[in-house]
């Protein structure tokens, strides 16, 4: 059972994850977040796995949440959805009954 200090999952949005993938990514202050892929911005399938890593750090206990499905995140998306995407996994790793 994760400790309560790291029970901040179901409480992150997709606008917290955006802003710590600008900062990881080099693209604080970003605008284009709806049309700017990961692609684009020179991240490969490790980078999208430590992304993931980074955001569970961050956002939930390090161990939250489930590995990153290519059918749920891909490099193909743009920051908006992957923030939007990743936010959705950490409440789903958040179990508020426990």
């Amino acid at each position: 059972m994760p400790a309560e200090t790291h029970r901040i999952g179901s409480r992150t949005t997709a606008e917290d994850v955006a802003v710590l993938l600008e900062v990881l990514l080099g693209e604080d202050g970003t605008d284009d977040h709806d049309h700017t892929t990961l692609a684009d911005l020179g991240v490969d399938s490790q980078g999208l796995v430590d992304l993931w890593a980074a955001v569970r750090e961050e956002f939930g206990e390090r161990t939250l949440g489930p590995e990153l499905d290519p059918d749920v995140v891909d490099l193909t998306m743009t920051l908006t959805a992957v923030s939007t995407a990743m936010a959705a996994l950490v409440a789903t790793g958040y179990d508020d009954d426990s």
